[in-house]
């Protein structure tokens, strides 16, 4: 559990078991603490990003500009778990990645 959120179950639990009432059984916790997955989802932001760019740059070499409408989605993907993230690092990352991709793919007319 998470520590705010333990102390006041607990008080709960303290004040309605003073009062005689039952409390409810039910087998397995079903509270979870997801306090560690946005700094995951930053790392996660990165990753993409790099991928991405080992995509993107050589898609700066003449003909083989279509290589970044591979590297598009995941940039956007990388854009999306960075915005999640409790962090703005792997996401502006992303955003310069998708600012190379998206110059190269205009000079280059969108194919080339």
């Amino acid at each position: 559990m998470c520590g705010a959120d333990r102390t006041k179950r607990q008080q709960s639990a303290m004040m309605s078991a003073k009062a005689g009432a039952k409390l409810p059984q039910s087998g397995l916790e079903t509270h979870r603490c997801y306090s560690h997955i946005t700094p995951m989802l930053n790392f996660l932001s990165f990753v993409f990003g790099l991928v991405s760019l080992i995509i993107v740059i050589p898609a700066t070499i003449p003909l083989l500009g279509w290589a970044n409408w591979i590297a598009l989605p995941l940039i956007v993907m990388g854009i999306i778990l960075g915005a999640l993230s409790s962090s703005n690092g792997g996401r502006n990352f992303c955003f310069i990645v998708l600012l190379i991709a998206g110059v190269r793919l205009s000079l280059g007319g969108g194919i080339f």
